[in-house]
C-alpha cells in the first residue's frame, strides 16, 4: 500500500512539473478584415471558437482563446457586407517535441490536454463574403540582428495611454492600418506618429526608433514616437490657448497656485476634478480606449450648454449628461450599468483624465460640493 501512495504521488509531481514545460494554454490572436479586393474593413464582429470556448473581438484587433489541437474558426459580420469565414489550423509547437524528450509521454499527454503544445496563426484576415483557410507563418530563420534598441535606458517608460496590441487606441484612423502592420513585426521595432495620420515605422534593428523618426521627418512634420516593441508611449500633447473657457467658469489655468487638487464648480452638485492637462479639450482624437464613432459624439458634446460631464469605459462605452447638478454622477452611474470600469473624461471646459487609472474620478471618487 506504501508503495503505491508513493508511485501516485510521484506521478502528480510529475505531472506537475510537465505541465509548465511547453507554456501557457492561451495564445492571443489579431484578427482583421477585408473585402475580396482587399480593402481593410474595420468594425467587423467576429467570434472565434474551438471546442475549449468561443471569444468575440471587433477588427482589427486582438483576442486571447484557449489553445487546441483542433482548429479555430472564425466568422465575422459586419452588414451589409455578407458574412466571411476562416478556418485556422492547429500547429503543434516545437516546445512540445522537446517536452517530449524531457518529461516524457507524461509531459505530452499534460500539454495535449491543456491545449498548451499547440499554437494557431498569430494574425489573421477574414475576407468579407468569403470562407477561407488561414496559412501558418513560415518557420522563423535564425536570428541576424540585435536583440535590444540602442540607447535601451534612455527609452521612455509606458505612458498608460493604451495596450501594445490596442489597434483601435492609435489616434489617426489612417495610421491604424500602418499600426495592424507594425504589431506583427519582430523587435526591436518603433512605430512614430506624425500630424494628420502620417506614420512610420521600422523593425528587426537596434536603430529603429531613430530610423522610424529619420523617415517621418524627411517627409512629415510633428513627428513623436507612438511605440517601441510592445510599450506605448504615446501621450496627446496639450494645447493651452485651445482650452474653453466661460464667463461662469474658470478653467484651472487660471487658478491660483494654492487651488486643491479638487475644487467645486458653479452648477454642479458634486466637487469637479482639476483639469488633468491629458490633453486639449477640443482634441476629439485624444480619447484613449473608444472608436471614432464615440469621438464624434465627443464633439457633440462639447456643442451643450454647462454643466456637462462626458464618462468613457475600459469596455469603450460611454455616456454624457448636460443641463443638471448631477451630470457626473448621473453619467457614471449609467456607464457603470453595461457592467464596465467608467471613469470622467471631461467636466464642462475641462479634461478629467488621467493616464494613472489610480488618479480617474469614478462614481466611487465623487464628492458633494460644500
Amino acid at each position: 500500500m506504501r508503495i503505491g501512495v508513493l508511485c501516485v504521488l510521484s506521478v502528480l509531481v510529475m505531472l506537475g512539473g510537465c505541465a509548465s514545460m511547453t507554456g501557457g494554454s492561451s495564445q492571443e490572436i489579431l484578427v482583421t478584415t477585408s473585402t475580396k479586393d482587399g480593402a481593410g474593413v474595420e468594425g467587423s464582429n467576429c467570434l472565434l471558437s474551438n471546442e475549449k470556448g468561443a471569444w468575440n473581438v471587433t477588427s482589427p484587433g486582438s483576442v486571447a482563446v484557449n489553445r487546441s489541437n483542433n482548429a479555430l474558426v472564425i466568422k465575422c459580420v459586419n452588414p451589409p457586407l455578407p458574412e466571411g469565414t476562416l478556418v485556422a489550423p492547429s500547429k503543434t509547437r516545437d516546445a512540445m517535441y522537446a517536452n517530449l524528450l524531457v518529461g516524457g509521454l507524461i509531459g505530452v499527454a499534460v500539454d495535449h490536454s491543456s491545449g498548451a503544445g499547440y499554437e494557431y496563426p498569430p494574425r489573421v484576415n477574414v475576407v468579407m463574403g468569403a470562407t477561407g483557410a488561414a496559412a501558418m507563418p513560415p518557420e522563423a530563420q535564425p536570428a541576424r540582428r540585435a536583440a535590444v534598441h540602442d540607447r535601451r535606458f534612455d527609452l521612455p517608460p509606458t505612458s498608460g495611454f493604451a495596450a501594445g496590441s490596442d489597434v483601435q487606441a492609435v489616434p489617426y484612423p489612417a495610421a491604424r492600418k500602418g499600426y495592424v502592420e507594425y504589431v506583427t513585426k519582430p523587435v526591436p521595432k518603433a512605430f512614430v506618429l506624425g500630424d494628420g495620420g502620417a506614420y512610420a515605422y521600422r523593425y528587426n534593428t537596434s536603430a529603429a526608433v531613430q530610423q522610424a523618426l529619420d523617415v517621418c521627418r524627411a517627409k512629415y512634420s510633428n513627428c513623436r514616437l507612438y511605440a517601441y516593441d510592445d510599450v506605448v508611449v504615446w501621450t496627446p500633447e496639450t494645447t493651452a490657448t485651445n482650452i474653453q473657457t466661460s464667463p461662469s467658469v474658470k478653467s484651472a489655468a487660471d487658478a491660483p497656485a494654492s487651488t486643491p487638487a479638487a475644487v467645486p464648480v458653479v452648477g454642479h452638485k458634486f466637487v469637479v476634478p482639476q483639469a488633468s492637462g491629458f490633453a486639449s479639450l477640443e482634441d476629439a482624437m485624444a480619447l484613449p480606449l473608444v472608436s471614432d464613432k464615440v469621438r464624434e459624439r465627443y464633439k457633440h458634446f462639447l456643442t451643450l450648454p454647462y454643466p456637462r460631464a462626458f464618462v468613457i469605459s475600459n469596455r469603450g462605452g460611454w455616456r454624457f449628461y448636460s443641463g443638471r447638478p448631477t451630470v457626473m454622477h448621473d453619467a457614471l452611474e449609467r456607464c457603470l450599468a453595461d457592467g464596465a470600469q467608467c471613469w470622467l473624461y471631461a467636466v464642462d471646459n475641462r479634461i478629467a483624465w488621467q493616464l494613472d487609472p489610480a488618479k480617474r474620478t469614478g462614481l466611487d471618487q465623487l464628492q458633494l460640493a460644500r
